[in-house]
């Protein structure tokens, strides 16, 4: 029987405020590059009831994971919308997101699968764009957990914690929504069917299109 006595550790201070920044980044509650000012270490240690310590410590992370940025004179701001990063964030979902596909495919059970086609479901009859952006994300992950590569999936998941104000506005135009059903239920059709190279075609084409779309969008710069 396992040596159950010892203290259980909780999350350090940093670990809680890197969370807490990473869950405003994803709910777009930071000032982003776009702003004429962002938001000084101290105030953000007064809004979250520490010390500035944790927050330069959480800030560092954030930064070497290119979500935010720290100028001496403008503060903390939020790394987005720009046409450049994007093409790069593109560039690195596919080769990881296809990677963690190609594998979950071979490892994925029925019940993994049925998982995946649950959310789709859900997704189907979601209109409000927080919550399908929510759900997208659900789904996406669902297809590529069973590859069991953690590092591979806690990249992706970082990765699109950088990309949310994109799919914030990608997901303001209906027709972009309805195309991305559409590749979702083929992409899943792939998986059941274990087609991995139409399944990996069809994720390829999908992050493509919607980068396409982004690009079109005029509030993208440069």
């Amino acid at each position: 029987m396992p040596d159950l006595i010892g203290p259980i550790n909780a999350p350090s201070l940093q670990e809680l405020v890197y969370q807490r920044l990473r869950d405003a980044i994803e709910a777009g509650e930071l000032p982003s590059r776009d702003d004429s000012s962002g938001i000084g270490l101290q105030e953000l240690a007064r809004l979250l009831g520490v010390s500035t310590t944790p927050v330069r410590e959480a800030i560092r992370r954030l930064e070497a994971e290119g979500l935010v940025e720290l100028d001496r004179g403008a503060g903390v701001r939020v790394l987005r919308l720009s046409a450049r990063d994007l093409l790069e964030f593109t560039e690195i979902r596919l080769r990881l997101e296809t990677l963690a596909l190609e594998r979950a495919i071979d490892l994925a059970s029925e019940a993994d699968i049925d998982t995946a086609a649950a959310i789709l479901t859900l997704l189907d009859s979601t209109t409000e764009p927080q919550a399908w952006r929510e759900a997208n994300l659900r789904f996406h992950i669902a297809l590529y957990s069973p590859a069991d590569y953690p590092r591979v999936l806690s990249t992706i998941r970082t990765i699109w914690v950088a990309i949310e104000p994109y799919i914030r506005l990608y997901s303001r135009t209906g027709e972009n929504l309805v195309a991305a059903q559409a590749e979702h239920h083929d992409l899943l059709d792939a998986v059941r069917r274990r087609d991995k190279e139409a399944a990996v075609t069809m994720l390829v084409a999908h992050i493509r299109r919607s980068r396409r779309a982004l690009l079109e969008d005029p509030v993208m710069t440069q």
